[in-house]
């Protein structure tokens, strides 16, 4: 029988979360997620930033999970810092996504709707 992780306490989550159990990390989102959007809604003023920050911050949680110190104090303080601190950073800049525009008619691969009737030649 499964184990009910929802019973279980943060620092025993983040252990499991460390050691790569997908379960651990999505009941700790489940506890949260709302304070987490927030307090990142609060700091960062919109809500799709907010939205930003909070996946952004659960994502550092998951790749971050071995340094996480149940003695240096609570998984939510943890968390809601590193929200904090990523909802006062600069927003990422977006990367950037090459488009190519087809050369219509010049381009073997183009539909023949697009090249005038002629696939693939002028």
């Amino acid at each position: 029988m499964e184990d009910d992780l929802t019973t279980l306490d943060d620092a025993v989550l983040a252990a499991r979360m460390a050691e790569g159990d997908e379960q651990a990390v999505a009941v700790l989102y489940d506890r949260y997620a709302t304070p987490a959007f927030s307090l990142a809604l609060k700091v960062a003023g919109d809500p799709q930033r907010a939205a930003d920050v909070v996946q952004r911050a659960f994502t550092r949680v998951w790749e971050d999970a071995r340094q996480f110190d149940p003695r240096a104090g609570r998984f939510a303080s943890w968390l809601l810092s590193i929200v904090n601190y990523l909802a006062l950073s600069p927003a990422p800049r977006p990367v950037p996504v090459p488009v190519v525009a087809p050369r219509s008619r010049s381009a073997p691969w183009c539909p023949p709707r697009l090249s005038g009737g002629r696939a693939g030649g002028d």
